[in-house]
């Protein structure tokens, strides 16, 4: 016999603890407490992330690389995504972060919708890029590398 128990949305965010949102890919994902946390990023915001950085990172499905483009488009600031695990990805509006610039894109994985969000810090000359996968299910933290232009975003 089978029962089936409807419990309403309410309830279920209920059960969310209220440290999630201290984590850092949390805090991204439901917005960080920086004042410019959210806005647009500006040219002059984005200056110290412009270019193609390249990281790889241990995923559920083993090991995967990240190539990261971004650029200006005339007065806005915008990022290309490609990855052999999560697809590739266009992002038309980059964002402020508590630390550095944030990209939300849709990918692919393994056939489902993903939501992904890379809150991108500059730590010397590399990145830190934390990534939320799935709205959270997945989080990981990697370090990406600087790469020569190569024309592929």
């Amino acid at each position: 016999m089978w029962a089936v128990i409807l419990i309403p949305l309410e309830a279920l965010l209920l059960t969310v603890p209220r440290t999630a949102a201290l984590h850092p890919i949390c805090a991204t994902a439901v917005g960080c407490q920086s004042p410019r946390s959210g806005t647009r990023t500006t040219l002059e915001d984005a200056r110290p992330f412009l270019g193609e950085w390249l990281t790889s990172a241990e995923g559920p499905s083993g090991s995967y690389s990240l190539a990261i483009g971004i650029r200006t488009d005339g007065e806005n600031v915008v990022a290309t995504v490609s990855s052999d695990l999560l697809g590739d990805g266009r992002i038309d509006e980059v964002t402020n972060g508590e630390k550095g610039i944030v990209l939300r894109y849709t990918g692919a994985l393994w056939g489902y919708v993903a939501p992904i969000v890379l809150t991108l810090a500059r730590e010397g000359d590399q990145l830190r890029v934390d990534a939320s996968i799935m709205n959270g299910m997945f989080i990981g933290t990697s370090v990406a590398r600087k790469q020569p232009y190569t024309r592929r975003f």
